[in-house]
């Protein structure tokens, strides 16, 4: 009967009355293994993208160490896969690369350790689907104040002490100042500016004080006196000698252009007024009889008016009486009357469609059509709009008229 292996670490478990005579070298071997299993370190380098962590059985393996430290000059992240699936195992690995190294031993949960950091994992072994779990994550490192604080896991209550060692790191993003900065903000007010402390702006971006002091002194202009320097970027004196240079004097006058009327001398109120260019009477049309074109000047002042008569189609049946038309069937009409016509149509018992285009080259429209039966005649009434074309096809026409 062969030997057998213990299922997570490989020991050999040989078989009763076999390995006789060499029990010597496998009870070192296994002790060797026992050996790194309980405190043994292993250094191994990585390259490229992927490493690989196997334990072996019944032989000295790196899957047998208890601690992994990963080296390397990687230029990518590294996934290390842990081999063979089924062997459970705790492992405490450092990543000593310049990347993130990537454990994985199935299709399960993988963890992610950083450059540079460190993580006590275990490997589940459950074959296929085995998954990582980092417990780095579930230990509690320390107390604030006596109450447990872990990696994942927040303290209640009011604290009165906190030493950060290795940083402090609030919602992710850590606290990159220093303690002394920290302080200057213990007891600032939003808005309001307080002795020795730094100063917050409010919500609007205001700062409220009662008192601002320079080089010892309170000043005491208003806010409304203050605000009369905004904009002030030089002395006052040499903005001042600056208006006072381009004062405008009663010597400056104010002429009218062309168009206007009006100006003078800036001693006194002057006015500006549009001159009277308009040349057109008022026109008052009535009827059909509507103006048609403006002319304007330059000023915008109408110095002309145009008018024009329109005339307006009769509606269909005004000034207009039915009449015969000698239609051809098959040919096509057209309407020059100058304005829509009723054209009424009546076919055979053989039946016939009646079609209505805007042009030659126009789409075609059906406008009537036969019934389906021989025993009646079929009878077709449509419009025909000034410029459009008809005609009918089928059976000789029984009669044709048309309201012109």
């Amino acid at each position: 009967m062969p030997a057998s292996f213990t299922p997570n670490s490989k020991i050999t478990l040989p078989a009763n009355g076999e390995e006789s005579g060499t029990w010597g070298n496998l009870v070192n071997n296994n002790m060797n293994i026992i050996d790194r299993l309980t405190g043994g370190g292993k250094v191994i380098t990585l390259s490229g993208a992927t490493g690989e962590v196997t334990t072996g059985n019944g032989t000295l393996s790196d899957g047998q160490y208890k601690v992994l430290i990963f080296s390397g000059a990687l230029s990518e992240i590294n996934t290390v896969t842990f081999s063979p699936n089924t062997c459970e195992h705790v492992y405490f690995v450092k990543n000593t690369t310049a990347y993130s190294l990537v454990f994985t031993q199935g299709s399960g949960s993988n963890v992610t350790v950083l450059s540079g950091k460190s993580a006590t994992i275990y490997c589940d072994g459950a074959g296929l689907g085995a998954s990582i779990t980092d417990l780095t994550t579930t230990i509690t490192l320390g107390a604030i104040d006596s109450t447990p604080v872990g990696i994942n896991s927040r303290a209640a209550g009011d604290f009165t002490y906190l030493n950060a060692q290795d940083g402090l790191s609030l919602g992710g993003t850590f606290v990159t100042a220093t303690a002394p900065e920290l302080n200057l903000v213990d007891g600032s007010l939003a808005g309001t500016v307080v002795l020795g402390k730094a100063v917050v702006y409010s919500s609007e971006g205001k700062i409220a004080a009662t008192t601002i002091e320079l080089d010892g002194a309170a000043l005491t202009p208003t806010s409304t006196e203050i605000n009369y320097l905004s904009g002030v970027n030089d002395g006052i004196q040499e903005q001042l000698d600056t208006l006072a240079s381009g004062k405008v004097t009663t010597l400056r006058t104010v002429t009218a252009g062309s168009g206007l009327d009006g100006g003078g001398a800036l001693s006194a109120n002057i006015s500006l007024a549009h001159s009277d260019t308009s040349t057109q009477a008022s026109v008052n049309n009535s009827g059909l009889t509507v103006i048609q074109d403006v002319t304007l000047d330059g000023f915008g002042h109408v110095t002309a008016l145009g008018s024009t008569t329109i005339s307006i189609p009769d509606t269909l049946g005004v000034s207009q009486a039915y009449g015969n038309f000698a239609a051809t069937t098959g040919t096509w009409y057209t309407n020059n009357v100058g304005r829509a016509v009723a054209v009424f149509y009546s076919m055979n018992v053989g039946g016939g469609n009646t079609y209505v285009r805007s042009s030659s080259a126009g789409t075609i429209y059906q406008v009537g059509g036969a019934d389906g039966d021989s025993g009646t005649y079929d009878n077709s009434y449509f419009i025909v709009p000034n410029g459009h074309q008809w005609r009918a096809v089928g059976d000789s026409r029984r009669a044709c008229t048309i309201l012109d």
